[in-house]
C-alpha cells in the first residue's frame, strides 16, 4: 500500500466478516483522512433501465446507486424472471447499505455509498479501477472444502483481480 491513501473502497455485505473489515476501513480513513466508499455487490440477472437517464435522478425517484447525484454504472433493474416484477433485493440492498453508512456517521467518517450488480469480485475490481481506488478493504468468508475448490472466494478473487492493493480482514 502507498503511503497516500486517499481512496479507500470497502466491499459490505453485512456479514461479520464485512463488519470487522468496516472498522479496519474507519481505522485507515481516519488516519490517512481518506474518502470512503462503501459498496455492495447484487448478484443477479441485469436489464437496461430505461427509466433512467445516465447522470440524473429524477426528483420522483430515490436512488441508492447515486454517487454525487451520479448514477453508476448505467441504470439497471433486477427482474424477477417468475413474476416479471422489480426484484426485493433492492430493499435489502438499502437496508444493509444505511446501516453501515450509520455507523460511519456516528464515527463522523464522510462516505458515498453505491450498489453495484453483477459478479462481486469482478465488479468490485472493476469499480476500483474507474475510481481511481488506492486500497479495497474486504472481509475473509473463509469457504472451505468443495465449495471453496469450486467457486473460490470473493476476497480471493478481488486480491487476484485488483487494480489495487487490497486488505482482506480476517475475521475473529
Amino acid at each position: 500500500m502507498n503511503n497516500e491513501l486517499k481512496r479507500i473502497l470497502i466491499a459490505y455485505d453485512g456479514s461479520n466478516d464485512s463488519q470487522q473489515a468496516l472498522q479496519q476501513a474507519i481505522s485507515l480513513a481516519k488516519k490517512f483522512k481518506s474518502e470512503l466508499t462503501l459498496t455492495y455487490v447484487r448478484e443477479g440477472k441485469i436489464l437496461p433501465s430505461t427509466s433512467l437517464e445516465r447522470g440524473t435522478i429524477p426528483p420522483t425517484q430515490t436512488s441508492h446507486t447515486a454517487v454525487d447525484s451520479h448514477i453508476y454504472p448505467p441504470p439497471i433493474q433486477l427482474i424477477n424472471h417468475d413474476t416479471g416484477m422489480k426484484d426485493e433485493v433492492e430493499d435489502e440492498t438499502e437496508r444493509i447499505l444505511n446501516d453501515a453508512k450509520e455507523q460511519l456517521t456516528l464515527e463522523n467518517i464522510h462516505s458515498e455509498t453505491i450498489a453495484l450488480t453483477g459478479d462481486p469480485a469482478t465488479s468490485i475490481c472493476q469499480f476500483a479501477k474507474e475510481s481511481n481506488t488506492d486500497v479495497i478493504v474486504i472481509g475473509n468468508r473463509g469457504l472451505s472444502g468443495i465449495k471453496k475448490l469450486v467457486k473460490g472466494s470473493v476476497s480471493e478473487k478481488v486480491s487476484n483481480q485488483a487494480p489495487c492493493s487490497v486488505l482482506i480482514v480476517k475475521s475473529n
